[in-house]
């Protein structure tokens, strides 16, 4: 303990990975899990609209290419709410 503090690891950042790419969720999520950010990922539009609207994120990555509901519908969606 310095000057008062007691240390304590920084809080893991929350974020929301919405694309149909399995492959590519799961190196994301290694690589960010060691520098401390949690990802949840989705793998379609409508999933991750769903996902989104539940809140808790402080980041979302937005593929634009999606099945179902495609990324820009997504973030026009998000915008309006």
């Amino acid at each position: 303990m310095q000057g008062g503090f007691a240390s304590s690891k920084p809080e893991a950042r929350s974020i929301l990975l919405v694309d149909d790419d399995t492959g590519l969720c799961h190196l994301m999520s290694e690589f960010l899990s060691s520098h401390h950010f949690r990802l949840t990922a989705a793998h379609d539009g409508v999933t991750g609209f769903s996902k989104a609207m539940a809140g808790g994120f402080d980041l979302i990555l937005l593929d634009i290419m999606l099945p179902i509901l495609d990324g820009l519908e997504v973030l026009k969606r998000l915008r309006e709410k």
